[in-house]
């Protein structure tokens, strides 16, 4: 903020300035004017108290290039454009925050775009764990004394499934299938009394199901989830 007072520098570029609240006129030295403060849109310029009312006002760059816009000296000339080039020096500054804006754009839609992209990697890798999981439960855990009954349309299966592991085992389940030859004509998930099974250990299972019609050559398989 600049006090503004009389001046009579003769080798200075005076402009004529007026107190718009109690009209007190003063001739300011632009020699004296800093960096102008502001922007493009509200535009640049400097805050200026009267040194006579100490009332504050807003003097706008475009107000004195309107008041020095007569034919001018060469000395006068070069203060001008002295004073021109400090409203000029803020504007590289927006230049440069856009440049980073559009690089901060590029790198989040680029981080994005891989990310989508191994989203089909991470779940190959998961199946794939999984999958190495799943066979190694089935290779590590066993059925023995499997046996069916038929009486008449309903059919029961017993046996034992037995963990060779050295660690416990998480079983959910058995499938039981009933083919009529080659052909598929029943199948059904039964859970166990007990889903964990200690090292060297069995699980007795039982289930039963109605076959829907009479089954010619039967033939039993069950199956571990």
């Amino acid at each position: 903020m600049y006090y503004v007072v009389a001046s009579f520098v003769v080798l200075s570029l005076l402009m004529n300035v007026k107190c718009p609240y109690c009209g007190c006129q003063y001739d300011l030295d632009i020699d004296l004017l800093q960096s102008p403060s502001g922007n493009e849109k509200l535009g640049y310029g400097w805050w200026l108290r009267c040194y006579k009312c100490h009332k504050k006002w807003w003097l706008r760059n475009s107000d004195i290039e309107m008041k020095l816009n007569t034919p001018l000296r060469a000395d006068k000339q070069e203060k001008i454009d002295r004073l021109s080039s400090l409203v000029n020096r803020k504007k590289p500054m927006k230049q440069r925050t856009s440049i980073a804006k559009y690089v901060f754009i590029i790198l989040s839609v680029s981080i994005l775009v891989l990310l989508y992209q191994s989203r089909f990697l991470f779940k190959d890798y998961i199946t794939s764990k999984a999958r190495r999981l799943s066979d190694n439960i089935v290779k590590k855990t066993t059925m023995k004394d499997v046996q069916y009954t038929l009486s008449g349309q309903s059919i029961s299966v017993t046996g034992y499934v037995v963990n060779d592991d050295e660690s416990i085992a998480s079983i959910s389940g058995i499938k039981v299938t009933i083919f009529d030859g080659a052909e598929e004509v029943l199948s059904w998930n039964s859970e166990l009394d007990s889903s964990s099974i200690f090292p060297k250990q069995s699980v007795q299972f039982s289930t039963q199901n109605t076959l829907p019609r009479e089954v010619g050559k039967i033939r039993v398989e069950v199956s571990i989830f």
